[in-house]
């Protein structure tokens, strides 16, 4: 509401909006964090019209000196869908035979030990979470990074809006333009939002 124009996400153009005002800024971001954490905001975010909730389909990209792509709700995703590959009829029964596996080491450790253990929690989604997974999105440019990040997310978590906070800060304009052509190409929405 404190913006006096909707703004329009289509396949063939990007957004960028520029808040020179601090204050604003920084309104405008703590309640797209607050609405990503599920909780009320100003901001209405619609498709075809109808609101959706933001954290659903809004992706904010804020810290790019450290940026991996590894964020909790996209490994999570990750790791349903090999929890789905690993329960398909190709790689069933192999699922069940390390199941048992593991099974039957940790019985031959407690043997060991003599003590008796039940393994209450022992599935392959557990096994998944305990090695660490984590995405390697390894390229030399931040803009390759990014975009190998955006397709990830639309694969694993549908369609989003990616809105990137001060990216022109830290990409050269050659960059950023290869990165709003791959994002155009694709089909993929994206508002940059600048401080300048």
């Amino acid at each position: 509401p404190d913006i006096q124009q909707v703004i329009e996400f289509k396949t063939d153009y990007f957004n960028s909006l520029v808040i020179e005002n601090q204050t604003f800024l920084l309104e405008l971001l703590r309640d797209i964090q607050q609405q990503i954490r599920g909780e009320h905001g100003k901001i209405v975010l619609s498709v075809d019209d109808v609101p959706v909730e933001i954290g659903n389909h809004l992706d904010l990209l804020i810290d790019f000196v450290e940026f991996d792509g590894n964020k909790k709700g996209l490994i999570t995703k990750v790791i349903h869908v090999l929890e789905k590959t690993a329960q398909d009829e190709v790689h069933f029964m192999e699922t069940q035979k390390l199941l048992a596996k593991v099974e039957q080491f940790l019985n031959e450790l407690s043997y060991d030990q003599e003590v008796d253990l039940v393994y209450e929690k022992l599935s392959l989604v557990t096994l998944l979470k305990a090695v660490g997974i984590r995405l390697v999105i390894d390229y030399t440019r931040l803009v390759d990074q990014i975009y190998a990040y955006m397709e990830l997310v639309n694969r694993f978590e549908g369609d989003r809006l990616f809105v990137c906070l001060n990216l022109r800060s830290f990409v050269k304009d050659e960059d950023l333009q290869q990165l709003v052509d791959m994002v155009l190409l694709h089909g993929m929405k994206l508002l940059l939002i600048d401080s300048h």
